[in-house]
C-alpha cells in the first residue's frame, strides 16, 4: 500500500485544520492508533452514506482499526487538501482490490485543535470500456 505521510501536529499548540488531515492520515497510515484517537475529540462523529453514523471515540476508531473504512485499500493519492476557519476538505483517489478507482471527499469540522465530525463520501469511479 503506498500511502504519504507528512506531518507532525501537536493539537494543544497552535490549532492548524490542515497540518491536523495529514497527521491523522499519518496515524490511519502507520496504524498508530493511540496517536489517530488523540487527533479526535471524545464526542467525534463519523458519517458516510455507505457506512452510516457512528458516534464517540470507540466506535470511529474501531472502524479504521479494523479496516473497515476502505477494506483492500491498496494506493490512496491525494488531489487537494484545503482548510479555512476549522474546516478541512480532502479530495483523494483510491485503488481498492475489487474496484478500480475511488472518489474520496472527506470534510472534517475541527474544534479545539481535534476532530469533532467527520463526513466522508466516496464514490466509484465509472470503468470506461
Amino acid at each position: 500500500m503506498t500511502l504519504p505521510t507528512r506531518s507532525t501536529y501537536d493539537p494543544d499548540r497552535a490549532p492548524d485544520p490542515q497540518r491536523l488531515a495529514w497527521a491523522l492520515h499519518d496515524a490511519w497510515a502507520a496504524s498508530d492508533w493511540v496517536t489517530f484517537r488523540s487527533l479526535l475529540r471524545p464526542e467525534v462523529v463519523f458519517e458516510s452514506p455507505s457506512l452510516g453514523r457512528l458516534e464517540g471515540l470507540d466506535a470511529v476508531v474501531a472502524l479504521f482499526s479494523a479496516g473497515r473504512r476502505l477494506p483492500g485499500l491498496t494506493a490512496i493519492d491525494h488531489r487537494r487538501t484545503v482548510a479555512d476557519d476549522g474546516v478541512v476538505v480532502r479530495a483523494s483517489d483510491a485503488s481498492i482490490a475489487h474496484v478500480r478507482g475511488i472518489a474520496i471527499v472527506d470534510i472534517l469540522s475541527v474544534r479545539e485543535g481535534r476532530v469533532a465530525h467527520w463526513l466522508s463520501i466516496t464514490e466509484p469511479w465509472p470503468i470506461h470500456p
